[in-house]
């Protein structure tokens, strides 16, 4: 007999096999896709394609993405001015005219944008370079981001990183010499001097790597990372957010095979085993069937003279316990060290101390944007008699209300009042210039008087008071707990 006839009527099974790792199959899935690649890349410590690496998942990966969002985004970037005064005889004139100067200086840098883009940067590349460039004047200034690939730090001065940076790149990035000349023109004297003298042969290349090196102005030149090697810092979450989607991309095809449904139509057999109908009526029955299911979804036909047995290999009772996917979901915010309860909150407790955790890895950062802008200040407005600062408190997104409580605590006994203000959101210019107005301009103090309350009455205003009688005033009865009234009931 030819059973070769019995192949296909005119519906054929489906494939339910997909294409895993959806990664793999993008543009730049051969390198980027790749666990090995990545992990000997994350074993070497492999800036350029690690950072590259970062900057590739943060476009395609959802996950990546939000972990780099969650922890650029912690701090609130505020800020105050301070003069520390060491002239004795310093006259109060000259510190306000220098505050305002430092003060103009800094609003014009818009450093809670600024800084905040610096910040994204350093997670996704793992450091970010810069050149802070001013004005004469000293009323504006704006930080030249500097390409990491051309950029190394060896050394440190007065505690913080010197930047050398790589003339090669002005060769490697523009080929035309009319637009190299004018890209040198946008960056700071030094740039456009130095790669002069390279041309003229006063520099020589570094014969490690072939480099054009040069030390940048350690005053304006700046260098700021989370780790010793600078990479990425989730770079090491990577292989296992693969991990994720091969998972995502099997469970998938598991739930594909579960929908498709597969008819079989078995030919009879006589009581001596022989077919009752022939390939050709067999094959015509098997026809007539798929044409009658053709437009039904996920569903096939099957014909056979054989019985039929399926074997699952699927523990349905274990399967139904055990979630291979929150397995690997969770895996990767292990990694990642990160509490996954800030995505999906489990237990107030692990969720407090995870985002303590963080906020103390990410306080790091923030010390360093103040020491640097604290150097900047010192060298542009600082003299003798007055040295200008700036402070960074330690704040963040998730304890800016209990800080601020703190702060306005504070200003009751006596301590700064500039405190209170700028963790509530305002700029030490808009508090400034608020205050003055209410005060001088509108007198509001003595047009509004504070609503009256325990806090604010003195002790002979206080109820009772004439009586002798000291203390909050006594409550009505349907304010008292029920203990209060046990407690009165016992007494009487």
């Amino acid at each position: 007999m030819d059973f070769t006839k019995m192949q296909k009527g005119w519906q054929g099974l489906q494939d339910s096999v997909l294409e895993l790792d959806k990664f793999k199959s993008s543009q730049f899935g051969s390198s980027y896709g790749n666990k090995e690649s990545i992990m000997r890349a994350l074993e070497t410590q492999d800036q350029v394609f690690l950072r590259n690496l970062s900057v590739y998942y943060m476009g395609i990966s959802g996950i990546y993405q939000r972990l780099v969002e969650y922890v650029s985004s912690i701090f609130t970037y505020d800020w105050y001015a301070y003069p520390l005064i060491k002239g004795k005889d310093t006259k109060n004139e000259k510190i306000e005219e220098g505050m305002e100067k430092v003060l103009t200086f800094l609003d014009n840098m818009h450093l809670t944008t600024t800084l905040a883009d610096i910040t994204r940067t350093i997670i996704i590349e793992g450091s970010y370079y810069g050149y802070l460039i001013h004005n004469p004047s000293k009323t504006n200034a704006a930080l030249l981001e500097l390409p990491s690939g051309y950029c190394r730090s060896r050394m440190f001065v007065n505690g913080m990183p010197a930047v050398e940076f790589n003339l090669k790149y002005f060769e490697d990035e523009f080929r035309d010499e009319e637009l190299r000349l004018s890209v040198l023109g946008t960056f700071p004297k030094e740039f456009g001097d130095n790669y002069n003298r390279y041309k003229a042969g006063l520099l020589k290349a570094d014969p490690t790597d072939r480099g054009v090196w040069f030390l940048c102005n350690t005053d304006f030149a700046m260098k700021f990372s989370l780790t010793d090697h600078d990479v990425p810092l989730f770079a090491a979450v990577i292989p296992t957010i693969l991990n994720l989607d091969e998972a995502k991309q099997l469970d998938l095809k598991k739930t594909t095979q579960e929908l498709l449904k597969i008819i079989i139509q078995k030919m009879p057999l006589d009581k001596n085993g022989d077919l009752i109908f022939d390939i050709e009526e067999s094959q015509d029955m098997h026809n007539a069937a798929s044409h009658m299911l053709q437009n039904a979804v996920n569903v096939d036909i099957l014909t056979t003279f054989a019985d039929i047995d399926v074997a699952d290999l699927d523990n349905s009772s274990a399967s139904s316990i055990r979630d291979p996917l929150a397995k690997v979901e969770r895996g990767i915010f292990n990694e990642a060290g990160v509490s996954q309860n800030l995505f999906a909150t489990d237990g107030n407790l692990s969720l407090e101390k995870s985002i303590l955790n963080d906020e103390a890895l990410m306080f790091k950062l923030l010390d360093e944007y103040q020491n640097r802008l604290n150097a900047v200040i010192e060298v542009l407005f600082s003299n003798r008699e007055i040295v200008f600062r700036i402070s960074m408190p330690h704040l963040s997104i998730y304890n800016n209300e209990r800080k601020q409580k703190m702060y306005k605590d504070m200003a009751t006994n006596g301590y700064s009042k500039i405190l209170p203000a700028i963790s509530s959101g305002m700029s030490q210019t808009e508090f400034l210039a608020l205050n003055n107005y209410e005060e001088k301009v509108l007198k509001i103090s003595e047009k509004l008087i504070p609503v009256q309350s325990s806090n604010t009455l003195s002790s002979k205003d206080k109820p009772g008071a004439s009586k002798g009688e000291v203390g909050a005033p006594e409550k009505e009865e349907g304010e008292l707990s029920e203990k209060t009234i046990q407690n009165k009931e016992s007494q009487s």
